[in-house]
């Protein structure tokens, strides 16, 4: 069911992206204050944390409007602020009967056994696997006995390549439709 719902999601996210190309295609053209760079910034924010729209789809869309170096930074910024935010959301208020039930969903146990004896691999590894929601990894991180600062690093680093893919994929696509 829920592999339905993500389909739906990507499905109906690149009809509408097709619908309204070209007034998309002018706005990543258009010239932007900084004002409206800060909102378009905390917007992608809030989709980081809680993915309404996919991430990736927004992180190309990033990449078309900045280019590779400056949307790769800009999406890193974003993605990781996002992954510490909801880290220290769930950390703080969740409670313990909360924290059980993470850990009594299925396949989670062996999870965060690998997340308590090697939390930074363990995080950098699952950042660079594509088929693991980043939330999944923010929660799981979360409930476990892994610090702030090795979560941060671990997931810098594992998110760089999927970042840099997407942004790049943004960039060139721009490309490509001009």
């Amino acid at each position: 069911m829920k592999k339905r719902i993500v389909f739906v999601i990507y499905l109906a996210t690149a009809v509408l992206l097709f619908v309204y190309r070209n007034s998309l295609l002018q706005w990543i053209e258009a010239d932007s204050s900084w004002e409206a760079d800060i909102l378009l910034f905390a917007v992608a924010f809030l989709i980081a944390v809680v993915p309404a729209i996919p991430y990736g789809i927004l992180a190309a869309l990033l990449g078309a409007k900045y280019g590779i170096v400056s949307g790769s930074v800009i999406n890193l910024i974003i993605s990781s602020s996002a992954a510490v935010a909801l880290f220290l959301l769930v950390r703080y208020t969740f409670n313990p009967e909360q924290r059980q039930r993470a850990f009594d969903i299925k396949g989670i146990s062996r999870l965060t056994a690998l997340f308590d004896r090697s939390p930074f691999l363990a995080v950098m590894i699952a950042r660079m696997l594509p088929f693991i929601p980043a939330q999944v990894i923010n929660i799981l991180a979360s409930v476990t006995h892994m610090k702030l600062i090795p979560f941060a690093l671990a997931s810098i680093v594992g998110k760089i390549p999927f970042i840099f893919a997407v942004t790049l994929f943004g960039d060139r696509l721009l490309n490509y439709l001009d």
